[in-house]
């Protein structure tokens, strides 16, 4: 009788879980589309590169195990010959370096990046680079993949990151102090927390992720995909845990298959719905409530620096840094190929971004230079130094700009937008106009916007350049139009007064490019996936 109980509720277990498994409604073409997928030789990933090739997505599959059996398996089953693999030690912080720069070389663009490759097998060693194996293999080689290819996901029309936690998330014990390390005896379920940790790290970052790249048409969203019958339950099995021993019997009673398991990734990196939600925690195919740690923004904060600094990011591969490359970075790469010497300046550090146009040109007269447009004192000591140590400037591109400023106002008491986009580099042209007549016959290229012809100044007053109106959501907006008629204005106004010295001077709007400037204008949440979608459709995909 007992035993017979005892079936029954098993078998009711089974029934219910069969009942809570949701599946992607999606049938989206991925056909011109590149995905990579992180441990993509066996298990969800495995299944997941076979879903997408299926739909005609071109797969990269990374892992640390030679994959060339399972992609000519892949071919043969899907009829896709866009498949291949690359071999990556997530272990090794240079060898996923040495991966992202290898496949930059390759790929032209990234539309999909699913962070799954995982380990469940705990040990208290440090990897070469410092940091406990699992974290590292888990999270750290991750974070650090991301960064490393945002230039590529930042070129898609509609980039996804997609990031396999776990519910063991829920169950974790992470602090600032056992980030990078933890002793833990393998004899308490205690130890299991090291893998929630690693599984809330990789929501944390999910999150912020999503905040960072708010203004860019890329997704950041992570996953629980189930108890699936996989090997990581056999690796934690391995640890000899009592813990681990029942998961595993769990994982074989009542676990999904890989075919189930993979359904709710599958739904994040091609659901057509899912293209504007950002920052979320999926179950089933459903956002859910995340681990409270997540909402606790210092904490997360804290994570992220920590993060930067023990995978030993460059303020170069930093996310702002890389989303503020894109017309100035793409003008200085095309100008150095027909071998010009080349002034770069800009308030991120420049030397990665030096040492990259270097090897992609072969060109050794790159220089670069710390500019903030923002400050006027900066820009008169850039003028300086630059008067110092160049006898002419032939062309003058005054390039950046934002559309939404964070700061309240300048070290001026500017209002940002202003100071920035038309105040700074008018100075800095006047500054440099003596080299510029040097180099007759020389140009002065301002970067306007076709939004000067929906400006609000009235011809006869002068704007206040000081005030904003932060409760205005169309205010950002406003101001960055006006202020590209004010640079139009200069523009014309300079021509007039240097053309006698054979120095001429035009304005160009460069279209609506994916540059992940026009998102900031929306401040409004609700409006983003409208403006997401607008933006998708009108702008031009290269910068």
């Amino acid at each position: 009788m007992v035993w017979f109980a005892v079936i029954c509720i098993l078998i009711t277990i089974k029934l219910f879980n069969c009942l809570l498994i949701a599946r992607c409604k999606s049938k989206v073409c991925l056909v011109g589309k590149t995905a990579l997928i992180t441990g993509g030789n066996s298990g969800l990933g495995h299944q997941l590169a076979k879903e997408l090739a299926c739909r005609g997505c071109s797969v990269i599959i990374a892992d640390k195990v030679d994959a060339r059996r399972t992609v000519e398996d892949l071919i043969k089953e899907t009829h896709n010959p866009k498949i291949s693999h690359r071999i990556v030690d997530f272990g090794s912080f240079a060898s996923v370096q040495k991966f992202a720069e290898n496949l930059k070389n390759d790929i032209d663009q990234l539309d999909i990046l699913c962070n799954n490759a995982g380990t469940g097998i705990l040990t208290n060693d440090l990897t070469e680079d410092g940091v406990q194996s699992m974290m590292q293999i888990n999270y750290f080689s991750h974070f650090l993949l991301t960064h490393l290819l945002l230039d590529l996901l930042l070129k898609s029309t509609q980039g996804r990151i997609v990031h396999t936690s776990s519910m063991a998330a829920y169950l974790e014990d992470l602090s600032e102090e056992n980030l990078s390390f933890r002793t833990y005896s393998y004899k308490t379920p205690l130890c299991l927390a090291a893998y929630g940790n690693s599984k809330l790290a990789l929501a944390i970052m999910s999150k912020i992720l999503s905040e960072k790249l708010r203004d860019t048409r890329i997704t950041s969203n992570c996953l629980h995909p189930g108890i699936v019958k996989t090997k990581i339950y056999g690796c934690t099995f391995s640890n000899k845990i009592v813990t681990g021993y029942l998961l595993w019997v769990w994982a074989m009673l009542f676990g999904k298959n890989i075919e189930e398991g993979v359904q709710t990734m599958l739904n994040l990196a091609c659901a057509d719905e899912l293209e504007t939600i950002s920052g979320e925690f999926f179950m089933e195919c459903r956002s859910v409530l995340q681990p409270s740690k997540v909402y606790d923004k210092k904490f997360c904060t804290a994570i992220w620096n920590l993060s930067e600094k023990y995978v030993n990011l460059q303020e170069s591969e930093k996310i702002e840094a890389v989303i503020n490359r894109s017309i100035g970075y793409q003008t200085a790469l095309q100008l150095a190929s027909k071998m010009w010497t080349i002034l770069i300046a800009d308030k991120y550090e420049l030397e990665d971004t030096k040492h990259e146009i270097i090897t992609r040109t072969a060109n050794c007269k790159i220089f670069t230079y710390y500019l903030d447009l923002g400050c006027f004192s900066s820009v008169r000591t850039f003028a300086n130094s630059i008067k110092k140590e160049h006898k002419k400037i032939d062309v003058l591109i005054n390039n950046a700009g934002i559309f939404k400023a964070l700061e309240e106002t300048t070290v001026d008491n500017l209002n940002p937008i202003w100071q920035i986009n038309h105040l700074g580099p008018f100075l800095l042209t006047v500054l440099l106009a003596d080299l510029l007549k040097r180099a007759a016959p020389s140009r002065v290229i301002f970067m306007a916007s076709s939004g000067a012809f929906f400006h609000t100044l009235d011809r006869n007053t002068i704007p206040d350049l000081r005030s904003r109106d932060a409760s205005n959501i169309l205010e950002p907006a406003r101001t960055y139009y006006n202020s590209k008629l004010y640079n139009m204005i200069v523009c014309k106004e300079l021509s007039q007064k240097m053309g006698k010295h054979n120095v001429t001077s035009n304005c160009l709007h460069p279209g609506m490019t994916n540059s992940g400037l026009l998102l900031n204008g929306f401040n409004l949440q609700c409006f983003r996936p409208i403006a997401h979608k607008l933006v998708s459709l009108f702008t031009q995909v290269k910068i």
